[in-house]
Protein backbone atom coordinates (compact mmCIF):
# COMPACT_ATOMS: atom_id res chain seq x y z
CA UNK A 1 0.00 0.00 0.00
CA UNK A 2 1.33 3.08 -1.35
CA UNK A 3 0.16 6.37 0.89
CA UNK A 4 1.03 10.26 -0.27
CA UNK A 5 0.62 12.53 2.45
CA UNK A 6 0.67 15.91 3.35
CA UNK A 7 0.05 15.62 7.22
CA UNK A 8 3.47 15.93 8.99
CA UNK A 9 4.17 13.90 12.11
CA UNK A 10 8.04 13.49 12.49
CA UNK A 11 9.85 10.21 12.89
CA UNK A 12 10.51 11.15 16.41
CA UNK A 13 6.79 11.81 17.09
CA UNK A 14 6.04 8.20 15.50
CA UNK A 15 8.29 6.29 13.15
CA UNK A 16 5.31 4.09 12.41
CA UNK A 17 3.58 7.07 10.45
CA UNK A 18 7.14 8.03 8.87
CA UNK A 19 7.51 3.81 7.65
CA UNK A 20 4.07 3.89 5.57
CA UNK A 21 3.42 7.28 4.34
CA UNK A 22 5.15 9.51 1.72
CA UNK A 23 5.53 12.69 2.88
CA UNK A 24 4.83 15.47 -0.48
CA UNK A 25 7.71 17.60 1.07
CA UNK A 26 9.99 14.52 0.39
CA UNK A 27 9.79 14.56 -3.12
CA UNK A 28 11.95 17.02 -5.16
CA UNK A 29 10.47 20.06 -6.64
CA UNK A 30 11.56 22.72 -9.01
CA UNK A 31 10.35 25.68 -6.69
CA UNK A 32 11.65 23.96 -3.39
CA UNK A 33 13.99 27.14 -3.12
CA UNK A 34 10.83 29.84 -2.90
CA UNK A 35 8.67 30.13 -0.24
CA UNK A 36 5.49 29.40 -2.12
CA UNK A 37 6.38 25.77 -2.21
CA UNK A 38 5.12 25.49 1.39
CA UNK A 39 2.06 26.82 0.96
CA UNK A 40 -1.02 24.58 1.45
CA UNK A 41 -2.14 25.53 -1.79
CA UNK A 42 1.18 24.54 -3.59
CA UNK A 43 1.11 21.08 -2.00
CA UNK A 44 -2.52 20.45 -2.66
CA UNK A 45 -1.46 20.69 -6.15
CA UNK A 46 1.73 18.71 -6.41
CA UNK A 47 -0.35 15.90 -4.11
CA UNK A 48 -2.77 16.01 -7.19
CA UNK A 49 -0.62 15.78 -9.97
CA UNK A 50 1.60 12.18 -8.43
CA UNK A 51 -1.54 10.59 -7.27
CA UNK A 52 -1.34 8.32 -9.92
CA UNK A 53 2.05 6.80 -8.14
CA UNK A 54 0.38 6.06 -5.31
CA UNK A 55 -3.04 3.70 -3.55
CA UNK A 56 -4.78 6.50 -1.11
CA UNK A 57 -4.35 10.26 -0.82
CA UNK A 58 -4.37 11.65 3.26
CA UNK A 59 -4.80 15.52 3.12
CA UNK A 60 -4.30 17.25 6.50
CA UNK A 61 -5.15 20.58 5.81
CA UNK A 62 -8.82 21.26 5.60
CA UNK A 63 -9.22 24.24 2.95
CA UNK A 64 -6.27 22.10 0.80
CA UNK A 65 -8.55 18.85 1.44
CA UNK A 66 -11.17 20.55 -0.57
CA UNK A 67 -9.05 21.63 -3.43
CA UNK A 68 -7.96 18.28 -3.45
CA UNK A 69 -11.85 17.03 -3.70
CA UNK A 70 -12.49 19.71 -6.37
CA UNK A 71 -9.45 18.36 -8.30
CA UNK A 72 -10.45 15.01 -8.45
CA UNK A 73 -13.74 15.85 -9.41
CA UNK A 74 -13.40 18.04 -12.70
CA UNK A 75 -10.31 15.86 -13.68
CA UNK A 76 -11.32 12.07 -12.77
CA UNK A 77 -8.58 10.33 -14.50
CA UNK A 78 -6.21 8.75 -12.35
CA UNK A 79 -8.42 9.18 -9.36
CA UNK A 80 -7.80 7.92 -5.84
CA UNK A 81 -9.56 7.59 -2.70
CA UNK A 82 -9.19 10.64 -0.45
CA UNK A 83 -9.06 10.46 3.63
CA UNK A 84 -9.43 13.83 4.95
CA UNK A 85 -7.63 14.19 8.29
CA UNK A 86 -7.98 17.77 9.41
CA UNK A 87 -11.89 18.55 9.19
CA UNK A 88 -13.31 21.68 11.42
CA UNK A 89 -16.52 23.17 10.61
CA UNK A 90 -17.34 26.47 11.66
CA UNK A 91 -20.09 27.87 13.42
CA UNK A 92 -22.85 28.60 11.56
CA UNK A 93 -23.02 32.70 10.83
CA UNK A 94 -26.08 34.51 9.37
CA UNK A 95 -24.40 36.46 6.63
CA UNK A 96 -24.69 35.54 3.18
CA UNK A 97 -20.93 34.97 2.04
CA UNK A 98 -21.29 32.61 5.10
CA UNK A 99 -24.16 30.58 3.69
CA UNK A 100 -22.72 30.71 0.40
CA UNK A 101 -19.09 29.43 1.55
CA UNK A 102 -21.26 26.62 3.73
CA UNK A 103 -22.86 25.32 0.35
CA UNK A 104 -19.49 25.52 -1.14
CA UNK A 105 -18.10 23.37 1.07
CA UNK A 106 -20.95 20.94 1.25
CA UNK A 107 -20.41 20.02 -2.32
CA UNK A 108 -16.76 19.52 -1.96
CA UNK A 109 -17.01 17.39 1.24
CA UNK A 110 -19.53 15.15 -0.50
CA UNK A 111 -16.68 14.10 -3.24
CA UNK A 112 -14.07 13.08 0.18
CA UNK A 113 -14.14 8.99 0.32
CA UNK A 114 -13.80 9.06 3.70
CA UNK A 115 -13.72 11.96 6.14
CA UNK A 116 -11.72 11.56 10.62
CA UNK A 117 -13.77 13.06 13.23
CA UNK A 118 -12.48 12.76 16.71
CA UNK A 119 -16.05 12.61 18.50
CA UNK A 120 -18.64 9.86 17.71
CA UNK A 121 -21.46 12.60 18.61
CA UNK A 122 -20.23 14.49 15.37
CA UNK A 123 -21.50 11.70 13.12
CA UNK A 124 -24.68 12.34 13.51
CA UNK A 125 -24.63 16.20 13.77
CA UNK A 126 -21.95 16.70 10.58
CA UNK A 127 -24.11 13.90 8.53
CA UNK A 128 -27.15 16.27 8.78
CA UNK A 129 -25.26 19.45 8.23
CA UNK A 130 -23.14 18.62 5.03
CA UNK A 131 -25.96 15.95 3.69
CA UNK A 132 -23.45 13.29 3.44
CA UNK A 133 -23.70 9.16 4.88
CA UNK A 134 -22.76 8.68 7.90
CA UNK A 135 -20.55 5.85 6.51
CA UNK A 136 -18.40 8.54 5.10
CA UNK A 137 -17.17 9.69 8.69
CA UNK A 138 -14.95 7.54 10.27
CA UNK A 139 -14.16 8.29 14.39
CA UNK A 140 -10.61 7.72 15.82
CA UNK A 141 -9.68 8.91 18.95
CA UNK A 142 -7.24 11.68 18.83
CA UNK A 143 -4.05 12.03 20.23
CA UNK A 144 -1.47 13.39 22.31
CA UNK A 145 1.31 15.82 21.05
CA UNK A 146 3.52 14.51 24.11
CA UNK A 147 6.24 12.56 22.57
CA UNK A 148 6.78 10.57 25.55
CA UNK A 149 4.30 10.98 28.57
CA UNK A 150 5.35 10.91 31.78
CA UNK A 151 4.47 12.33 35.22
CA UNK A 152 4.93 15.62 36.00
CA UNK A 153 4.69 16.04 40.03
CA UNK A 154 6.08 19.52 40.54
CA UNK A 155 4.03 22.41 40.09
CA UNK A 156 4.52 26.12 40.84
CA UNK A 157 1.01 26.42 42.69
CA UNK A 158 -1.43 27.91 39.55
CA UNK A 159 -4.29 26.89 37.50
CA UNK A 160 -3.81 26.74 33.67
CA UNK A 161 -6.15 27.37 31.37
CA UNK A 162 -4.80 28.02 27.27
CA UNK A 163 -6.29 27.78 23.79
CA UNK A 164 -8.41 30.16 21.53
CA UNK A 165 -10.78 27.73 19.52
CA UNK A 166 -14.21 27.82 20.92
CA UNK A 167 -13.02 28.73 24.62
CA UNK A 168 -14.39 30.69 27.59
CA UNK A 169 -12.79 32.43 29.37
CA UNK A 170 -15.70 34.39 31.02
CA UNK A 171 -17.18 31.69 32.80
CA UNK A 172 -13.41 30.40 34.10
CA UNK A 173 -13.01 34.35 35.56
CA UNK A 174 -16.70 34.13 36.87
CA UNK A 175 -15.27 31.00 38.91
CA UNK A 176 -12.28 32.45 40.36
CA UNK A 177 -14.14 35.93 41.18
CA UNK A 178 -13.20 36.50 45.42
CA UNK A 179 -10.53 34.31 45.32
CA UNK A 180 -7.17 34.28 45.01
CA UNK A 181 -6.26 31.66 43.19
CA UNK A 182 -3.16 31.99 41.27
CA UNK A 183 -4.24 31.62 37.27
CA UNK A 184 -2.54 31.24 33.80
CA UNK A 185 -4.39 32.01 30.96
CA UNK A 186 -2.71 31.40 27.22
CA UNK A 187 -4.72 32.54 24.51
CA UNK A 188 -5.11 35.36 22.05
CA UNK A 189 -6.54 39.12 22.50
CA UNK A 190 -9.67 38.35 21.24
CA UNK A 191 -11.04 35.95 23.70
CA UNK A 192 -10.53 37.88 26.64
CA UNK A 193 -12.17 41.04 24.50
CA UNK A 194 -14.06 42.78 27.23
CA UNK A 195 -12.89 40.50 30.42
CA UNK A 196 -11.22 41.78 33.06
CA UNK A 197 -8.41 39.67 34.99
CA UNK A 198 -7.73 39.85 38.65
CA UNK A 199 -4.40 40.28 40.05
CA UNK A 200 -4.08 36.50 40.69
CA UNK A 201 -4.34 35.83 36.70
CA UNK A 202 -1.43 36.42 34.39
CA UNK A 203 -2.18 36.27 30.90
CA UNK A 204 0.20 35.51 27.76
CA UNK A 205 -1.23 36.13 24.36
CA UNK A 206 0.34 33.68 21.52
CA UNK A 207 3.77 32.59 23.24
CA UNK A 208 6.01 30.26 21.40
CA UNK A 209 4.74 26.34 22.13
CA UNK A 210 7.99 25.77 23.99
CA UNK A 211 7.39 28.60 26.28
CA UNK A 212 3.35 27.23 26.44
CA UNK A 213 4.93 23.20 27.40
CA UNK A 214 7.21 25.53 30.16
CA UNK A 215 3.85 26.68 31.63
CA UNK A 216 1.83 23.66 31.22
CA UNK A 217 4.79 21.67 32.81
CA UNK A 218 4.42 23.63 36.36
CA UNK A 219 0.30 23.74 36.08
CA UNK A 220 -1.28 22.22 39.45
CA UNK A 221 -4.47 21.68 37.52
CA UNK A 222 -5.41 21.97 34.36
CA UNK A 223 -8.80 23.65 33.17
CA UNK A 224 -10.30 23.79 29.91
CA UNK A 225 -13.67 25.93 29.51
CA UNK A 226 -15.56 25.86 26.67
CA UNK A 227 -18.47 27.09 24.83
CA UNK A 228 -20.95 24.68 23.46
CA UNK A 229 -19.66 23.93 19.59
CA UNK A 230 -20.42 21.37 17.15
CA UNK A 231 -17.21 20.60 16.47
CA UNK A 232 -14.26 18.91 17.98
CA UNK A 233 -12.32 21.88 20.44
CA UNK A 234 -10.07 21.65 23.61
CA UNK A 235 -8.99 18.18 23.27
CA UNK A 236 -5.21 19.38 22.08
CA UNK A 237 -4.68 21.04 25.97
CA UNK A 238 -6.39 18.64 27.87
CA UNK A 239 -4.57 15.92 26.41
CA UNK A 240 -1.43 17.85 26.62
CA UNK A 241 -2.09 18.00 30.79
CA UNK A 242 -3.18 14.40 31.35
CA UNK A 243 -0.09 13.04 29.57
CA UNK A 244 1.88 15.33 31.69
CA UNK A 245 -0.01 13.94 34.57
CA UNK A 246 -2.24 17.10 35.70
CA UNK A 247 -6.08 16.71 36.64
CA UNK A 248 -8.30 18.44 33.95
CA UNK A 249 -11.37 20.07 34.36
CA UNK A 250 -13.16 20.76 31.39
CA UNK A 251 -16.59 21.64 30.13
CA UNK A 252 -18.76 19.11 29.13
CA UNK A 253 -18.51 19.61 25.26
CA UNK A 254 -19.37 16.93 23.31
CA UNK A 255 -15.69 17.03 21.85
CA UNK A 256 -14.51 16.03 25.38
CA UNK A 257 -17.02 13.13 26.43
CA UNK A 258 -15.40 10.56 24.37
CA UNK A 259 -11.81 11.36 26.56
CA UNK A 260 -13.29 12.01 30.06
CA UNK A 261 -14.42 9.62 33.05
CA UNK A 262 -16.00 12.11 35.88
CA UNK A 263 -14.32 11.92 38.43
CA UNK A 264 -11.97 9.00 37.52
CA UNK A 265 -9.44 10.64 34.58
CA UNK A 266 -10.77 13.75 34.94
CA UNK A 267 -13.49 16.32 35.96
CA UNK A 268 -16.58 17.30 33.90
CA UNK A 269 -18.68 20.89 34.37
CA UNK A 270 -21.65 21.84 32.27
CA UNK A 271 -20.80 24.31 30.15
CA UNK A 272 -21.13 27.75 31.36
CA UNK A 273 -21.86 26.62 34.70
CA UNK A 274 -19.20 28.78 37.00
CA UNK A 275 -20.34 27.47 39.98
CA UNK A 276 -19.50 23.97 39.48
CA UNK A 277 -16.00 24.65 38.03
CA UNK A 278 -15.09 26.29 41.11
CA UNK A 279 -16.76 23.62 42.75
CA UNK A 280 -14.29 21.50 40.92
CA UNK A 281 -11.45 23.89 41.21
CA UNK A 282 -11.46 23.93 44.93
CA UNK A 283 -11.95 20.61 45.33
CA UNK A 284 -8.39 19.38 43.90
CA UNK A 285 -7.39 22.07 45.90
CA UNK A 286 -8.29 21.30 48.89
CA UNK A 287 -7.33 17.51 48.12
CA UNK A 288 -4.40 17.30 46.62
CA UNK A 289 -4.38 13.39 47.14
CA UNK A 290 -7.24 12.99 44.91
CA UNK A 291 -5.91 15.31 42.24
CA UNK A 292 -2.45 13.40 42.15
CA UNK A 293 -4.77 9.92 41.70
CA UNK A 294 -7.03 11.57 38.78
CA UNK A 295 -3.88 12.74 37.14
CA UNK A 296 -2.05 9.49 37.21
CA UNK A 297 -5.00 7.91 35.96
CA UNK A 298 -5.23 10.43 33.13
CA UNK A 299 -1.92 9.53 32.06
CA UNK A 300 -2.23 5.74 32.37
CA UNK A 301 -5.21 6.54 30.10
CA UNK A 302 -2.90 8.69 27.83
CA UNK A 303 -0.53 5.89 27.33
CA UNK A 304 -2.76 2.88 27.28
CA UNK A 305 -5.09 4.67 24.34
CA UNK A 306 -4.35 8.34 23.21
CA UNK A 307 -0.32 8.54 21.86
CA UNK A 308 0.40 9.08 18.16
CA UNK A 309 0.99 5.20 17.75
CA UNK A 310 -2.50 4.49 18.63
CA UNK A 311 -3.45 7.00 16.47
CA UNK A 312 -1.43 5.75 13.01
CA UNK A 313 -2.42 2.91 13.89
CA UNK A 314 -6.15 3.54 13.56
CA UNK A 315 -5.54 5.92 10.53
CA UNK A 316 -3.32 3.32 8.92
CA UNK A 317 -6.06 0.83 9.32
CA UNK A 318 -8.69 3.16 7.81
CA UNK A 319 -6.33 3.84 5.32
CA UNK A 320 -5.96 -0.06 4.29
CA UNK A 321 -9.62 -0.68 4.12
CA UNK A 322 -10.38 2.24 1.72
CA UNK A 323 -7.25 0.52 -0.39
CA UNK A 324 -9.39 -2.80 -0.54
CA UNK A 325 -12.30 -1.37 -1.37
CA UNK A 326 -11.31 0.86 -3.90
CA UNK A 327 -9.24 -2.53 -5.48
CA UNK A 328 -12.66 -4.33 -5.52
CA UNK A 329 -14.30 -1.25 -7.32
CA UNK A 330 -16.87 -0.99 -4.59
CA UNK A 331 -17.85 2.71 -4.10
Amino acid sequence: MKILTDYLITENQCPLWEENTQNIDDIPFWGDKYAFSQHHWMKTLRLFWQRKDYDLIITGHFRGSLLYAWLQWIFPWHKRPQLMLDFMLDEKQPSLIWQIKRQIQKRLLQKVDRILIFSRQELEEYSRLLDIPQNKFQFVYYHTNIIEPHLVSRHGGYIFAAGNAGRDYATLLKALEGTDIPTIIVTSPANLAGLKTPPSVKVFYNIPYDKYLELLNNARIVVVPLHKRVRSVGMVVMMEGMALGKPVVVSCACSLKEYIEDGKNGFMVEVNDATALREKIFYLLDNPQEAARIGTQALEDIKNRWTFNHYVSEVLKIAREMVDINLCGIK
